[in-house]
């Protein structure tokens, strides 16, 4: 026997793993994409904004989550090295991450226009 018999069921093995890592990797930033376009259209005509606690808790469920769905593929994948399923995870927590970012911006700016209007309504009596 030949090398290449010996090495064709490892390749075989790996071209499967990567297409099966490729689409839930593409299904998964979807998702994460779109989801945080609609959680950010909907943040933008909330009154009231959630806590900061139940923010970051959202923040840290979609950490987990998603590390939780890669690692099984990175644990058992002989072919592809972990810096490709990082990358993975840093593209489906970046639209997490620039959300959280908005709705701190969105509390800030809603502090700002609070105090302006104190300070205006102080001004005038």
């Amino acid at each position: 026997m030949s090398i290449m018999e010996y090495a064709r069921p490892i390749i075989e093995t790996c071209i499967a793993l990567i297409s099966v890592w490729e689409l839930l990797e593409e299904i998964a930033q979807v998702a994460s994409f779109v989801g945080c376009i609609i959680l950010s259209i909907l943040l933008k005509e909330l009154k009231l904004l959630r806590p900061g606690k139940s923010c970051l808790l959202f923040v840290l469920a979609a950490a987990n989550g998603s590390i939780g769905v890669t690692l099984p593929f990175a644990a058992f994948d002989p072919c592809c090295s972990s810096a490709d399923y990082t990358l993975v995870i840093i593209n489906m927590l970046l639209p997490v991450f620039l959300l959280l970012l908005y709705r701190v911006g969105a509390e800030v700016i809603k502090e700002f226009r609070r105090k302006e209007r104190e300070n205006a309504d102080d001004g005038s009596l």
